[in-house]
């Protein structure tokens, strides 16, 4: 993501996660996904750049790791 202080909207989120809006709503109700805010007297959600990028750092694993080998 290139600017870090963007706001993002549902849609916008689900299509840079390439997901459905439907599963943003799903993590946000289960508190899996980014934080988001949620104005007052507003029904949408939005996400800070900043925070999906550091959600994103936290879910990331290394597939293929090689277990050391006992010498």
């Amino acid at each position: 993501m290139q600017n870090e202080s963007e706001l993002l909207n549902t849609q916008q989120l689900a299509k840079r996660l390439m997901t459905k809006p439907r599963t943003i709503r799903s993590w946000r109700s289960k508190g899996i996904g980014p934080t988001y805010l949620a104005p007052k007297g507003s029904r949408s959600c939005l996400y800070r750049a900043s925070d999906v990028e550091a959600w994103l750092s936290s879910c990331a694993t290394i597939s293929g790791a090689v277990k050391p080998r006992d010498e």
